[in-house]
């Protein structure tokens, strides 16, 4: 099993573009994304996958991130009654938002873009629930060889932390060893912990 965890305080710059073929998709990501795509290359930084190697991600709770929600709430309101107004909301509310937006808000991004950026075409999913999820779907995953797993966590403080490993289906803990991890990113410090005792 190789494993990589990452932290990015929030003011922390994260190096993305220094791990990206195309750096112009930078634009895209939100502090998750961009996150796992420095997690995922420097675990993979000797390691060339197959490109059907089976891939997850689990997603967990955000407990953070600034999409410009407050504002646009604000655009719509109307100034005299400060409740929301239609006619506000599509005139002035709406422009404001940018169309790249809606990359960073969709609960999939960071496994799409870690498989557009190392070419794989495998099986592949987000789960949105715990631990649990994501081990099973490594479990069941429709291969003898090693699956590429993840997951991340944006915090109240706005900082982030992903994880991934490339972990063979026997090296996966028993699912009673995870009972009770409600975040997939519990996961990962699991393993790291249980590497260290070994």
């Amino acid at each position: 099993m190789k494993l990589r965890i990452t932290h990015f305080k929030a003011d922390e710059t994260i190096p993305v573009k220094e791990f990206l073929r195309n750096k112009k998709l930078v634009k895209y990501f939100n502090k998750e994304t961009a996150s796992s795509i420095v997690c995922v290359a420097q675990l993979l930084r000797d390691t060339p996958l197959d490109p059907f190697t089976p891939f997850y991600y689990g997603m967990g709770t955000i407990e953070y991130q600034d999409f410009g929600l407050e504002g646009i709430a604000e655009l719509s309101r109307d100034p005299q009654s400060r409740r929301f107004s239609s006619r506000r909301y599509i005139e002035d509310a709406m422009p404001s938002v940018s169309p790249l937006s809606q990359f960073k808000v969709l609960y999939n991004m960071p496994l799409s873009f870690v498989a557009i950026e190392h070419d794989l075409r495998g099986d592949c999913a987000v789960t949105y629930t715990n631990a649990h999820s994501l081990l099973t779907q490594a479990a069941y995953a429709p291969t003898e060889h090693p699956v590429l797993i993840g997951a991340s966590k944006v915090y109240g403080d706005g900082s982030v932390t992903s994880g991934f490993a490339l972990i063979a289906k026997d090296e996966l803990p028993p699912p009673e060893q995870i009972w009770g991890m409600e975040e997939p990113i519990e996961l990962f410090h699991y393993l790291l912990e249980r590497n260290h005792a070994q």
